[in-house]
């Protein structure tokens, strides 16, 4: 054999080792989460892309840098859908009657995110109150730095939570008597109420594959292929099961009440 031919024969050796390499792997911050009304959510964080799964109705969002679409993955009925990032948080935003309680906290001013470390994460806690003692405070992720529709669709699928300035880790709220009158049932004195929360985090090495949709799952825009099978039912599980839930909920947000 001549010097060409080994040549030839090392690359033909080293291209099929490398094609048959498992896909590069790349190491993800993963949140496990939940809200009050016990809807959950995973979310798999990098600079470069996110997943985020919806456990309850078995839907995946997975968006990548520069993060201007959105793909909604039915793992079940292997399809998905494409929209972009603002109409998907658009959607998001329309009513329904899941979110129609007045937040008596919707129209005051966040403060300036302050440092903080929750979790063992660097994060920002922000804060804000009503001249009746009613308050609120929401600490985000102080990395990576994303972008506002970004932060948007993360916080709708989390329960149609405040987006406030980073991703969300926890959000806690207290209604004074004065906001809100007790109802004869309820226990006082009042107490805070932890409305969405992080319940673990752990750096881990995933798959590049992990952050793109299965090629052979079928593009279902323009159908209802892609949304949740329940989305009939009437109770708040279903809620949590729909499409109106993910896509369609009310720019007031859970009060807690």
């Amino acid at each position: 054999m001549n010097l060409f031919s080994s040549k030839v024969s090392a690359l033909l050796l080293l291209t099929t080792i490398f094609s048959a390499a498992p896909c590069l792997a790349k190491p993800a911050l993963v949140l496990e989460q939940h809200n009050y009304l016990g809807a959950k959510l995973k979310v798999y964080l990098t600079k470069t892309a996110i997943r985020l799964e919806h456990p309850t109705t078995g839907l995946v969002a997975i968006t990548r840098y520069p993060f201007k679409e959105v793909e909604v993955i039915n793992i079940a009925r292997r399809s998905y859908v494409v929209k972009s990032t603002a109409l998907a948080v658009e959607q998001m935003n329309r009513a329904t009657a899941f979110s129609s309680a007045t937040d008596v906290l919707l129209d005051e001013k966040w403060s300036k995110g302050e440092s903080t470390t929750l979790y063992g994460l660097p994060a920002l806690v922000y804060s804000r109150q009503t001249s009746k003692k009613s308050w609120s405070r929401a600490w985000v992720l102080k990395e990576p730095a994303l972008p506002s529709l970004t932060i948007d669709l993360i916080c709708g699928f989390a329960g149609s939570i405040p987006a406030v300035g980073g991703v969300p880790l926890k959000l806690q709220q207290y209604l004074s008597l004065e906001d809100q009158r007790a109802d004869e049932y309820e226990t006082l004195p009042r107490k805070a109420i932890t409305i969405f929360n992080t319940t673990s985090q752990k750096t881990v090495s995933v798959p590049e594959s992990l952050f793109q949709r299965p090629k052979d799952f079928l593009c279902a825009n323009g159908t209802n292929n892609a949304v949740p099978t329940n989305a009939d039912q009437k109770t708040k599980n279903a809620m949590f099961a729909s499409p109106d839930f993910l896509f369609q909920s009310d720019k007031k947000r859970l009060t807690g009440h």
